[in-house]
């Protein structure tokens, strides 16, 4: 489906392989850090980073720069754990026959959920300044990399 690796010949050749999948990542990693920016910025805009922006500067006006990196080590925390509550509600979706998204009723619901993890993990790597275009490239050619099941994980 995804054309970088004829799965009808099992691994196929690699060189080959390899220089489909360097024709397919073309353009992705500019792709994902202009969709890490819209993410990003439409949290900012939506008010998402004000309030935890104000707790890590008034947490080092407070008390120095130690609880600031403190308070930041929290404010990433909980990004993550809205990112985590994304995946509970795929999961949920999943449990109950992956019916169609209340908001979004022409897709699947947990095609909607997983898409909204990807939102806020952009959202969050372009809090940090991640480059996220290029990790994601060198991640993605690693995994190719990888083998069957990456050397024979069970999972």
């Amino acid at each position: 489906r995804y054309g970088w690796r004829d799965s009808s010949k099992g691994k196929g050749d690699g060189h080959q392989a390899m220089k489909n999948l360097n024709d397919q990542l073309e353009g992705v990693k500019e792709a994902f850090d202009r969709a890490t920016a819209v993410a990003h910025y439409s949290a900012v805009d939506n008010g998402w980073w004000g309030a935890r922006n104000d707790i890590v500067a008034a947490s080092s006006d407070w008390a120095g720069a130690a609880l600031g990196l403190a308070a930041q080590c929290n404010v990433t925390i909980a990004a993550l754990g809205l990112i985590c509550s994304e995946a509970g509600e795929a999961m949920e979706f999943v449990r109950t026959g992956d019916g169609s998204d209340d908001k979004l009723p022409q897709y699947r619901g947990v095609d909607v959920e997983l898409v909204d993890i990807i939102i806020r993990a952009l959202d969050l790597l372009g809090k940090r300044e991640a480059p996220v275009g290029e990790i994601l490239v060198a991640k993605l050619r690693k995994n190719a990399e990888r083998g069957h099941m990456h050397g024979g994980k069970l999972a």
